[in-house]
C-alpha cells in the first residue's frame, strides 16, 4: 500500500469538485407520469435503506422531478440565506453550492443512508415511553458498545496507519474509533432520537481544529463532552472518552447546569486513579455550549425529503441552524472551523472522506484514498494474518495474505455483518453466522482426515525458496535469457501446491473465522439482552408484569454470558493481537455475567 494516502489531508487541500447531480434513470423505463413522486421514493428508502437503494431514490425523484413540470419542485433558498448559511458554516464555495442545489445529489444519498442507517439501530432499542434522559443515555451506551477505543487510525496489512476522524457510518462499519469518533457518531445518533444535540468545550473553539497530533497520538480534541438537550432545557452530559454519562445527583445523569454550579461533582472522576479526568477546572467553570451540523442536513432538500417520508420511513435529516442555536441559549456557539482549515470537523467529515463519484471531494486514485482503505480494510482482521515465521519470501507470503483477506471476506464480510448489527437485525445476522459455523466445522474435518505429511510443508517452503531465487536471479541484465523458464518455473510451482494452499486455508483462516463468528454471535446475544432489559426497564417496580420481564431478561443474560465465554474459547490464541478490543469485549462478557445474576443491577 503506497503512502500517499496518509498526505490526504494536502492532497484534498489542493483538490476541487462540483456537487454531483444523482445519477440519472438506467432502467430504460420512462419517468412517472404522477403528480407526486414521493410515494415510490418513500417506498424505496423504506425497503431498501441502504447506500444503493439512496442513489436508486435521488435518482428516480430527479428524473420525476425534471419530467413533471406539475409536481411540486424542490424549494430554494433565497440568495441571502444561502449567504447567511455559508458564513455560520464556513463553507467552501463548493459546499456553497451543494447546500443550494436546486437537485438532489450523490452527497444526499450518502447522507440519507448514514441517517437510515441510525434510524435502524435507534429504532431497534426499542425505547418505548422512556424518558428523554434514558433515551440518550441508551444511545449513548450503544455507540460506546459499538465502538471500542482506538486511538488514531486504521488496521492495514501494513499495520496501523493513522488517520483523520471517520464519518458516523464508517466508524460503526468499522468498530472502533477516538473519543471523538465516538462524538461524532452520537451527535448522529441524537438526531434521530430527536434531541438537540451539542459539544462542550472552553470558550473560544467555534474554529478550533477537531484533530491535534501529539507524540503521534491524537489528543482529546476542543471539547471535553457531548450534551443531549432534554425537552426541560437542561443538556445532559456524556464522556465519550470514558464511555459513561457525566456523574449525577442520586445516581441521575448530570447536567451541564449542575456541573457549572458544582464542579466539585465531578470529583469522583478527578480522584480515579486508573483513569483520572483531566480537565482544568476553569474550563468547566468557563463550558461554553456548540452547536454542530452536517452541512447535508441543513439543506431545503432534506427538510422536503423528511417532510414527504415522514408517515413511510420516519427518518430525521433536516436541522435548522437558527432555530437550534436559538434553542441552546444566547451563549451557545457554532462549531465550523472555516474552509479547507479543518477537512474532518463535522460540518464536512463525509464530504471530505467520500470520493468524487459517492458526492465527496477526494479524487486522489482509487486504492490510495481513505475511503478504499477503510471500506476494504475496516472489518477484516489484519493483525490476524500469521504465516509461518520462517516463511520469509515476500511473493508467497502476499500470496498468502491474498488468500487470508479474499476467504474472510466472502465467507463474514461480504454479508455486511456489522452492518447487520447495527441495524439490528440480530435474527438475520445469527442465521448467517450458525450456518458459516457449520461450514467451518466440515473443513476442520475435511483437514483433520487429509492431513499433510510432516514434511510436505517444509518441503513446498524449501521449493517456494527455490523458484524465487532463481526467478530473482533471471531477473538481472545478465540473466534475461533465463527469466521465461524461471517464470514458467514459478507457474508450475503455484500449479502444484494446491494441497499445501488447503492446509493454510485450513490452518491459517478457518480459525480466525471462528473466532470472528463467535464474536458476531456473541455480540448478537449481548444485544438481544440489552433490548430485552431495557423493555424491563419500561416495567415498573410492582407491576404485575415486572416477575415476568426480569425473568426474561436474567435468561436472555445467561445467554449473552455463554456466547461471551465460548468466543473467548474459540479466539484464545488470538487475544492478544488486539487489546483493545479483547479488554472491551471483556467488559462486555463482564456486564453479561453481572446482570444473568441481578438483571436490575446495571442501571
Amino acid at each position: 500500500m503506497r503512502r500517499s494516502f496518509l498526505l490526504l489531508t494536502l492532497v484534498l487541500a489542493g483538490c476541487s469538485s462540483k456537487p454531483q447531480p444523482a445519477a440519472t434513470r438506467t432502467d430504460g423505463k420512462s419517468p412517472a407520469q404522477t403528480l407526486d413522486p414521493w410515494p415510490t421514493a418513500a417506498t424505496t428508502l423504506r425497503k431498501q435503506p441502504d447506500i444503493a437503494g439512496m442513489r436508486q431514490a435521488v435518482a428516480q425523484l430527479t428524473s420525476d422531478l425534471a419530467n413533471n413540470p406539475n409536481a411540486e419542485q424542490l424549494p430554494t433558498l433565497p440568495p441571502d440565506a444561502i449567504q447567511s448559511l455559508g458564513e455560520q458554516l464556513r463553507l467552501t464555495p463548493n459546499e456553497v453550492k451543494e447546500v443550494s442545489s436546486t437537485t438532489f445529489t450523490n452527497l444526499d444519498a450518502s447522507y440519507v443512508a448514514e441517517c437510515l442507517i441510525l434510524r435502524d439501530a435507534v429504532r431497534s432499542l426499542d425505547l418505548g415511553n422512556h424518558t428523554a434522559e434514558r433515551r440518550a443515555m441508551f444511545g449513548f451506551d450503544w455507540v460506546c458498545r459499538q465502538v471500542y477505543l482506538r486511538y488514531g487510525g486504521t488496521l492495514t496489512p501494513n499495520g496501523f496507519i493513522l488517520t483523520q476522524p471517520l464519518p458516523p457510518q464508517y466508524v460503526l462499519l468499522r468498530g472502533y474509533g477516538t473519543g471523538l469518533e465516538r462524538a461524532y457518531t452520537f451527535l448522529a445518533v441524537l438526531q434521530q432520537l430527536g434531541l438537540p444535540g451539542c459539544l462542550i468545550g472552553p470558550p473560544g473553539r467555534e474554529q478550533a481544529a477537531s484533530q491535534v497530533v501529539a507524540n503521534g497520538q491524537p489528543t482529546k480534541g476542543p471539547f471535553w463532552a457531548v450534551g443531549a438537550q432534554l425537552p426541560d432545557g437542561q443538556i445532559a452530559l456524556f464522556d465519550p472518552w470514558r464511555g459513561q454519562p457525566f456523574p449525577g445527583p442520586n445516581g441521575s445523569i448530570g447536567t451541564l447546569a449542575q456541573v457549572l454550579a458544582n464542579p466539585d461533582q465531578l470529583k469522583p472522576w478527578r480522584d480515579d486513579k486508573n483513569t483520572p479526568w483531566d480537565v482544568p477546572v476553569d474550563d468547566v467553570k468557563a463550558a461554553t455550549v456548540y452547536a454542530a451540523f452536517s452541512f447535508s442536513s441543513t439543506t431545503p432538500r432534506m427538510k422536503v425529503m423528511e417532510q414527504k417520508t415522514a408517515a413511510d420511513v420516519g427518518v430525521n435529516l433536516y436541522r435548522n441552524v437558527a432555530e437550534t442555536l436559538k434553542n441552546f441559549g444566547p451563549a451557545a456557539k457554532l462549531w465550523a472551523p472555516a474552509g479547507r482549515q479543518d477537512l474532518f470537523c463535522y460540518t464536512r467529515v463525509q464530504e471530505t472522506f467520500l470520493p468524487v463519484e459517492d458526492g465527496g471531494i477526494d479524487s486522489s486514485p482509487k486504492d490510495q484514498r481513505l475511503f478504499d482503505l477503510v471500506t476494504k480494510y475496516h472489518q477484516v482482521p489484519t493483525e490476524l494474518f500469521r504465516p509461518p515465521a520462517d516463511l520469509t519470501i515476500p511473493e508467497v507470503r502476499e500470496r498468502l495474505q491474498g488468500g487470508f483477506f479474499g476467504h474472510l471476506q466472502a465467507w463474514i464480510f461480504a454479508n455486511n455483518p456489522r452492518e447487520k448489527l447495527d441495524r439490528g437485525q440480530f435474527n438475520e445476522l445469527i442465521r448467517a453466522m450458525v450456518d458459516l459455523e457449520q461450514k467451518l466445522n466440515a473443513a476442520r474435518d475435511r483437514n483433520r482426515a487429509t492431513a499433510l505429511p510432516g514434511n510436505a510443508v517444509a518441503g513446498w517452503q524449501a521449493q517456494a525458496t527455490k523458484v524465487y531465487q532463481q526467478l530473482s536471479q533471471a531477473r538481472l541484465p545478465q540473466n534475461q535469457a533465463d527469466l521465461p523458464a524461471a517464470e514458467q518455473a514459478v507457474t508450475e510451482f503455484w500449479s502444484k501446491s494446491g494441497p499445501v494452499l488447503q492446509h493454510f486455508e485450513d490452518t491459517l483462516i478457518v480459525p480466525v473465522a471462528a473466532a470472528e463468528t463467535a464474536y458476531f454471535l456473541a455480540a448478537c446475544k449481548h444485544e438481544q439482552a440489552e433490548r430485552v432489559s431495557i423493555r424491563m426497564h419500561r416495567t415498573p417496580p410492582g407491576d404485575p408484569a415486572r416477575a415476568a420481564a426480569e425473568k426474561a431478561a436474567k435468561d436472555a443474560w445467561a445467554v449473552a454470558k455463554d456466547a461471551w465465554a465460548r468466543h473467548f474459547t474459540v479466539a484464545e490464541p488470538y487475544l492478544n493481537a488486539h487489546p483493545e478490543r479483547t479488554a472491551h469485549l471483556r467488559g462486555l462478557a463482564d456486564r453479561a455475567a453481572r446482570l444473568a445474576v441481578n438483571p436490575t443491577s446495571g442501571w
